[in-house]
């Protein structure tokens, strides 16, 4: 019950928020879940002290840096690598671990950083793209929840994920197929055959992301990255198969030329 309750407040806000407001505020969402969600990812990879607190500062500036631009460059990318190696250079002053700390922060940067700025780019091209972006990848995750809930017999993959199953993942994917189907209805994105194959291509893409993030989480030895939203867990863990699908539609849509 807390998850339906949580999720009928946050949808309709979100879709408020993205389809009613400039896009600077999207930027600033962007920005703000960035941080957030490295936060999290470096609670999770137990990353401490300057080097957190700067690869944090360093992806909300990232994350910025690709909103004002609209496009991504590895140039700060490489620059932040730069200066976060500086960091764990002076500080702590013991080399033990170097190497382990610097490739989880710059792992975390490209992880959630890297792959959420896609969004931005989605979004360039008009709210509508992203409530596509969100409306497959939540339709995918509460089919395959349920589907799985009920008809699931065979184990998808329970090295990373024991619950998930086989007819959960069909039944996501279907239900990331309709919801790409009802936002073109009513926004007109493009042809229904193409919109509903890159759904199709999303919903994929975005349950394997949606595996990496357990991936991570039982490497940490926790259930949800955060507290923040009740019965849906932290930021991570509502964007995970955005963060994978965002970059998949991007790149669909350029390929279709739409």
């Amino acid at each position: 019950m807390t998850r339906l309750v949580t999720a009928g407040l946050l949808i309709p806000l979100f879709y408020w928020y993205v389809t009613r407001l400039p896009v600077v505020y999207f930027k600033l969402l962007v920005t703000a879940l960035g941080g957030v969600g490295l936060a999290e990812f470096f609670f999770m990879t137990s990353l401490k002290g300057y080097l957190r607190s700067a690869a944090v500062l360093g992806g909300v500036v990232l994350l910025w840096f690709v909103s004002d631009r609209g496009s991504f460059s590895f140039h700060p990318v490489l620059a932040l690598t730069a200066g976060l190696l500086l960091i764990r250079l002076f500080a702590p002053r013991n080399p033990e671990g170097a190497v382990r700390d610097v490739g989880v922060a710059c792992s975390g940067l490209l992880y959630i950083c890297g792959l959420l700025s896609y969004q931005v780019l989605l979004r360039s091209r008009g709210s509508e793209y992203i409530v596509l972006l969100y409306a497959v990848v939540w339709s995918c995750d509460g089919l395959a929840l349920y589907a799985g809930r009920f008809f699931g017999r065979h184990k998808l993959y329970p090295a990373m994920s024991p619950n998930k199953t086989l007819e959960g993942a069909v039944g996501g994917l279907l239900g990331g197929v309709l919801a790409a189907g009802v936002v073109n209805y009513f926004f007109e994105i493009s042809s229904y055959s193409v919109v509903m194959l890159l759904g199709a291509a999303a919903s994929a893409v975005g349950q394997a992301g949606d595996l990496v993030e357990s991936m991570l989480k039982r490497d940490a030895g926790v259930k949800d990255s955060s507290a923040l939203f009740p019965g849906h867990g932290g930021v991570l863990d509502k964007i995970d198969a955005a963060l994978f699908a965002g970059p998949v539609l991007y790149f669909g849509f350029r390929l279709f030329q739409v």
